[in-house]
């Protein structure tokens, strides 16, 4: 949902797009973990970089908060067909053939994140609610 603000203005995803989606993120984080928001749930292809998943995870400790990392993974000819999900049509998401292309080319979607608190979770026969559930299982939520 934060990109859905900036997607209209850059309407293609270049590196003043990503740099405003990481600003905004990271302020959202920041402004969350201040205020004490408990469940922030906070989601990306890929991490931009260590050094932002860095800046992510120190931020939040330092209101004494945790970060916990899931990946979901599942088949890739699931992925091309959720793309069709209506769902995906109320948020500015990956709408087309083309464009999961572009991300699966331009981005290593198997590698999970090289911090603690990383639960990795194959998706592709599972609900959103048994995912939810396994999540909340494994981290105590």
């Amino acid at each position: 949902m934060i990109i859905d603000p900036i997607i209209g203005i850059f309407n293609n995803r270049n590196t003043a797009f990503s740099e405003l989606a990481n600003r905004l993120r990271y302020e959202v984080i920041r402004e969350a973990a201040r205020v004490n928001v408990n469940g922030l749930i906070f989601t990306f292809g890929s991490p931009p970089n260590n050094r932002f998943v860095r800046r992510i995870i120190n931020v939040v400790a330092r209101y004494n908060g945790t970060v916990m990392f899931v990946m979901l993974k599942c088949k890739k000819e699931v992925l091309y067909r959720r793309i069709r999900y209506a769902s995906r049509k109320r948020f500015s998401k990956i709408k087309t053939t083309s464009m999961l292309d572009s991300v699966l080319k331009g981005h290593d979607l198997d590698v999970p994140v090289p911090y603690k608190n990383n639960l990795i979770i194959d998706n592709t026969d599972k609900s959103p609610e048994t995912v939810a559930m396994l999540i909340k299982k494994h981290y105590r939520l």
